[in-house]
């Protein structure tokens, strides 16, 4: 190679080494970032930055109120302590002792979140239904109705698959015209939704113990698969010797679907109904 060649060469070789070096220090500085907030955020100054910005987004969006006592921050888990909902007129409508999420990190982003698993310890539910609705409804609803672009848009392309849910020692309190009380609830499920396609399955067992109007052994068991059009589902509920049972296909939208619920509800609530007035009756007995 002569002299002119390789004078030219060099050049293209300090340019590329250069770059290289240049690409490798901007590497290591966003490593070095990235350790650093991960550092920062899973610190106790972090996780009270990360909890003001959480309640104060959730508050923003709720027409009740969210709060929660503390904030554990890991690379893969995530823990709330001693939370609580309240409904828009301040009173409580629910409170959860200890929230763990175990989260898998290598498959996590904005529009893929996978939870290994989640546990719900002591929730306590005080649920009341009068004129204004559902208290639990009207906590949850969102402050500002939706803009007409949100709900009328494409669906959100995010998928979000939870491998194994567990709930231990749950109450759930219920006034309407009269009083329903369960205690000892304990549940393990699973679930996975595809935004974009609209695929959803789930499954759920509850067990635990009706406790008001009278003490009888309570289990729900339920599972639902398909898509938003096309959806198959089936339940179990047991509660002393009543047992409810049902199975329910659709197609078309989640309208119809709901439609569809709401055309078998007559029957469910007889049949409660009768299982509340059977345990009244034994309850009545036993008294004596």
């Amino acid at each position: 190679m002569s002299g002119d060649g390789q004078t030219r060469v060099r050049p293209v070789r300090r340019v590329l080494w250069r770059s290289g070096l240049a690409l490798l220090a901007v590497t290591l500085a966003l490593l070095v970032l990235v350790g650093v907030a991960t550092l920062y955020l899973t610190s106790s100054a972090g996780e009270r930055l990360v909890k003001q910005l959480a309640l104060k987004h959730a508050n923003a969006q709720l027409a009740g109120r969210l709060d929660f006592e503390k904030l554990e921050l890991a690379t893969d888990r995530v823990v709330l302590e001693n939370l609580k909902l309240f409904d828009p007129e301040g009173q409580l409508v629910a409170e959860v002792r200890r929230v763990e999420l175990d989260l898998d990190v290598s498959m996590l982003s904005p529009s893929n979140v996978h939870i290994e698993s989640a546990k719900v310890l002591e929730p306590r539910l005080y649920l009341a239904s009068d004129e204004r609705g559902l208290n639990l409804s009207r906590a949850v609803e969102p402050r500002a109705p939706p803009s007409d672009a949100l709900a009328t848009g494409e669906p959100p392309n995010v998928r979000v698959q939870l491998d194994a849910f567990e709930l231990a020692s749950g109450h759930v309190d219920f006034r309407s015209e009269g009083r329903w009380t369960a205690e000892s609830l304990n549940a393990r499920g699973n679930a996975l939704w595809v935004g974009r396609t609209g695929e959803l399955s789930a499954a759920l067992r509850l067990d635990g113990r009706m406790t008001a109007p009278a003490s009888a052994p309570l289990s729900v068991s339920a599972e639902i698969a398909g898509r938003a059009d096309a959806l198959s589902a089936k339940l179990a509920a047991a509660l002393a010797q009543a047992k409810l049972s049902a199975q329910a296909e659709t197609k078309g939208t989640g309208a119809r679907w709901l439609g569809a619920a709401a055309r078998r509800r007559a029957g469910a609530r007889a049949q409660l109904a009768a299982a509340r007035r059977h345990l009244c009756e034994r309850d009545a007995v036993e008294r004596r």
